[in-house]
Formats: C-alpha cells, sequence, structure tokens
C-alpha cells in the first residue's frame, strides 16, 4: 500500500491525529489520518518545531507554499498588508517596482504601493513622510500589494508567516516583517 505523505514543519499550536485541517489558501478541509516520523510509529500529536509528515483521510495535493492550519483558525489570506521593511541593496527602491516576494514556502510578484515613512536604521529617525524611494541601508514603511493571495499573520503572532525577503534577479534585496495586514 502506498501511502501519500505530506511533509513540514509545524510553525505554531499543535496537530493531533483525527483533526480537522485546513489547506490554505484552497480552504480545502479534511482529518489528519496518521502524523508521521521517521523511526516512530502511532504518534498522537505532535508541537510547534517539530518536523513531520501526515497522511489525510481523503487524498491532497499541495503545492509549495500551501499552509495547513486548524480548521477553524482564521489566518490572514490577503493581497495587500503593511511591513517595515530593510532595504540592503546599493540601488535605491522606487514606489511600484515589481519585487519577488518570499514569505515562508511561498512566492509572488509583489509592488511596493505606498512608502509611509522613510526612517534613518541607525538613529531610527524619520526621515522623510509619504516616500518615493528607499536608499540603502534605510527602514520604510510600507504598504505591499501582492500579485495572489499569501497566509500572513503578524512577525509577533507567527514568526515564520510575519517575516520575508524581497528579491531581484535571484539576490535578496531587502527583509521585511509585517505588522498588518490591510
Amino acid at each position: 500500500m502506498v501511502k501519500r505523505i505530506v511533509a513540514g514543519r509545524i510553525e505554531a499550536g499543535v496537530i493531533d491525529a483525527g483533526e480537522k485541517i485546513k489547506i490554505m489558501p484552497s480552504g480545502q478541509v479534511t482529518k489528519v489520518k496518521t502524523i508521521e516520523k521517521y523511526l516512530e510509529n502511532k504518534i498522537k500529536r505532535c508541537y510547534a518545531g517539530e518536523s513531520i509528515g501526515i497522511t489525510t483521510q481523503e487524498p491532497v495535493f499541495l503545492n509549495r507554499g500551501d499552509v495547513i492550519c486548524a480548521s477553524d483558525s482564521k489566518p490572514y489570506l490577503t493581497d495587500r498588508f503593511k511591513a517595515n521593511v530593510f532595504w540592503m541593496a546599493k540601488q535605491d527602491f522606487q514606489k511600484e517596482q515589481r519585487l519577488t516576494l518570499r514569505c515562508a514556502t511561498q512566492e509572488t510578484t509583489c509592488k511596493i504601493e505606498g512608502i509611509i515613512r522613510r526612517i534613518n536604521s541607525s538613529t531610527l529617525e524619520v526621515i522623510q513622510e509619504d516616500a518615493q524611494r528607499l536608499k540603502s541601508l534605510e527602514v520604510g514603511e510600507v504598504i505591499i500589494k501582492t500579485k495572489k493571495p499569501i497566509v500572513i499573520e503578524s512577525f509577533n503572532q507567527v514568526q515564520e508567516l510575519g517575516r520575508f525577503v524581497f528579491v531581484v534577479n535571484g539576490n535578496i534585496c531587502a527583509g521585511g516583517i509585517i505588522t498588518a495586514s490591510n
């Protein structure tokens, strides 16, 4: 008999055998049939920080970037959110420039719709309100618009879903933390 095992890491909470789960962004609901760990049998519960595999009652097909959560939880599925970004590239960032956003295993293109504030990263002094660009080593309080909805949380709630990087031409140019969904 062949098992379809979905592997991943528990970032928050617990997962129990028999628990109803929701797969995001599709919203598909199923039950955890078994929890699988290398060289361990009949596991009933696993906790945040553990890397596990699960089998489900109905066959499900997950894609890279899908997020599994408790069926009654309401993670943010959004295409627009507020974040603080630390710009690391030598080239200035221009508002509306297209970027690749990576958050956990999710990846999509995006643009920064607005730079609410430019901040000096050394002194935390506000350089400019309603800015058009960020310079190297500056922090920006920004509004991000993604091409497709992604699952996010506040960095203070679930760190893995609350932090991200921007990539241009295969190079990381900025890192950020999510402060609120819009």
